[in-house]
């Protein structure tokens, strides 16, 4: 399949590489966000990572032989959200938890250098990099009053170059 600019793979790519942590076994990893209660339940947590839309530009780069290239920066939100209910505790509670969601995926994005890029279908571009870049934090109590919410919106840059033959 071809693909014009970095941002379906990216998405693939992250929730591939998500959904295999560890450290996050037991949370909903999706493509777009849920949809209904059961997105967020899959996994038996009422935690999710979720990727949305993006927002970048394009440049061309110019070069005295071949093809153009295309420089693209992009920002991908990246949702990390986490509903505790009466019985699992404080707003603290659920802030720290959204927290630890955020920490792994930093920690996914710090060992880019070890991502299989041909398997993730990356190789394509002639650099790829996915870099934190804004948050965004929304917290309170669930609709039903009972139960605190926590949930960052975190936006990844992705820059990548592509050239074409």
């Amino acid at each position: 399949m071809a693909h014009g600019t970095a941002y379906s793979l990216t998405k693939s790519a992250l929730v591939a590489r998500l959904a295999a942590r560890p450290g996050l076994q037991d949370v909903a990893v999706s493509y777009q966000p849920p949809t209904g209660a059961p997105d967020v339940q899959a996994r038996g947590s009422h935690e999710a990572i979720f990727l949305d839309a993006a927002d970048g530009s394009l440049d061309n780069v110019v070069l005295t032989a071949g093809n153009l290239r295309f420089d693209e920066a992009i920002e991908v939100q990246l949702v990390a959200q986490v509903l505790l209910g009466t019985s699992s505790g404080t707003q603290r509670a659920a802030d720290e938890r959204a927290e630890a969601l955020i920490y792994e995926v930093h920690a996914e994005l710090a060992a880019q250098n070890t991502w299989p890029m041909a398997d993730l279908g990356l190789d394509i571009f002639d650099y790829y990099q996915v870099t934190p870049a804004s948050q965004q934090w929304v917290t309170g109590f669930l609709p039903s009053g009972a139960g605190h919410a926590a949930r960052c919106e975190l936006g990844l840059l992705v820059e990548a170059r592509r050239s074409f033959p």
